[in-house]
C-alpha cells in the first residue's frame, strides 16, 4: 500500500519512530525519517533499509532527512518526539504542520524513585498541548501504547490494540487505515482528542508493570468487535459487526427496543488486559 506522498516521522531516529517507521515501510509506505542532524537521520534510515533488505525486501523506500524538510514533503507526520523537546519543535514548525494530519505519539511522562509518572501538562495532554501550539493541524492521538522493542523486530508479530483520540474523524479513519497495515494490531476508536490524556496514564501505568514483572506488555481490551471506528467513520450498521449481529440486525424495531435482559450482579466485567511479552 502507497500514498501519493511520504509518511515523516519527526524524531524519527529514536526507538519508537525507527520502529513504526519499519512497519510501515514494510507495508509498502514510503518513509522519511526526521531528525534535528540529517546525519543521524540518514544513518537511522540507513539501518532500516538494511533490516528490510535482511527480511527479503529490497524495494522498501525509506530516507533520513532534517526535520523541516520531512514536514514539507508529508502529508501525513508522526511527532515521536520526547515530550522535554516537544516546544522547541512547535516554536520552529508548528505553523508547518498546518492542514497536515498529524500523528501524536508524544508521552508525557517522568521517572520519580523509580516509578513513571504522567508529567503535569496545563491542556490535559500532549494531544491538547499541540492542538493549542498548532491548531491548524489535523490531529489524531494514536500508538501511544505501542512497544518500540516488539516494532523494531520484523520477524516478530506486534500483537495489541492501538487506541485513537481526535475531533477530525476523517483523519481518524486514515491513521486507523495505518494502524491495519501493521497485521495483528487493531485501531481502537476511544472518542474526542481530549480523551488522549486516559490513553497517556494507561502508558504511564503500563511502563510501571514492565517494570514491576521485568517484561514488555502490550495492551488489548476483551469483548471488542474487531471493527473499531464508529458507524458514523464506517458508514454501516455497527450492530451487524457484533456476535450475533446479523441476526440482530434482521430483528424488527420494537425487539431492538426491548430492554436488555438484568445482568447478574455477581458476574465480572470484562477486564482491560496486559499481553505480557518478555524481554529479551
Amino acid at each position: 500500500m502507497t500514498t501519493s506522498r511520504p509518511i515523516a516521522f519527526l524524531g524519527g531516529t529514536g526507538k519508537l519512530g525507527r520502529g513504526l517507521a519499519l512497519r510501515l515501510a514494510a507495508a509498502g509506505y514510503e518513509v522519511l525519517l526526521g531528525s534535528r542532524a540529517e546525519d543521524r537521520a540518514r544513518d537511522a534510515a540507513a539501518e532500516l533499509r538494511r533490516r528490510l533488505e535482511e527480511g527479503g525486501d529490497s524495494a522498501a523506500r525509506i530516507d533520513g532527512v532534517h526535520n523541516l524538510s520531512a514536514v514539507s514533503g508529508a502529508e501525513i507526520v508522526f511527532l515521536t518526539l520526547p515530550f522535554e523537546i516537544l516546544d522547541a519543535f512547535l516554536g520552529e514548525c508548528g505553523h508547518c504542520l498546518d492542514g497536515k494530519i498529524v500523528v501524536d505519539v508524544v508521552n508525557p511522562l517522568r521517572f520519580i524513585d523509580g516509578r513513571v509518572e504522567l508529567a503535569p501538562v496545563a491542556e490535559g495532554s500532549a494531544a491538547m498541548h499541540i492542538l493549542r501550539r498548532a491548531p491548524g493541524a489535523r490531529i489524531v492521538s494514536a500508538f501511544k501504547n505501542a512497544a518500540a522493542a516488539h516494532l523494531i523486530r520484523l520477524a516478530r508479530p506486534v500483537v495489541g490494540d492501538v487506541f485513537l483520540a481526535s475531533d477530525d474523524a476523517p483523519a481518524k479513519a486514515i491513521v486507523a487505515r495505518l494502524v491495519r497495515a501493521i497485521p495483528t494490531l487493531r485501531a481502537v476508536d476511544v472518542g474526542p482528542l481530549a480523551n488522549a490524556g486516559l490513553v497517556e496514564a494507561i502508558t504511564a501505568l503500563e511502563l510501571n508493570v514492565n517494570r514491576i514483572h521485568r517484561a514488555t506488555t502490550t495492551i488489548q481490551l476483551v469483548g471488542l468487535c474487531d471493527e473499531s471506528l464508529s458507524a458514523e467513520e464506517a458508514g454501516t450498521d455497527r450492530s451487524a459487526h457484533l456476535p450475533g449481529g446479523e441476526e440482530r440486525a434482521k430483528l424488527p424495531d420494537r425487539e431492538l427496543d426491548r430492554p436488555p435482559e438484568p445482568r447478574d450482579e455477581h458476574q465480572p466485567a470484562e477486564p482491560l488486559r496486559t499481553a505480557p511479552r518478555r524481554a529479551r
